[in-house]
């Protein structure tokens, strides 16, 4: 067991990594689902003034 005592920390690195990337991609689909799939449109982030 104490061969692998660093992979305990490597596990709880992957974990919240995983987490995040989840919850980043969720964020994204929330705002695809919300905004419409309207792919002719300019995207509404970073949109400029005219």
């Amino acid at each position: 067991m104490m061969r692998f005592h660093f992979l305990i920390p490597l596990l709880l690195l992957l974990a919240v990594s995983a987490r995040s990337i989840a919850d980043s991609q969720v964020y994204i689909w929330q705002r695809v689902w919300q905004d419409g799939l309207d792919l002719g449109s300019e995207p509404s982030i970073g949109k400029t003034s005219v």
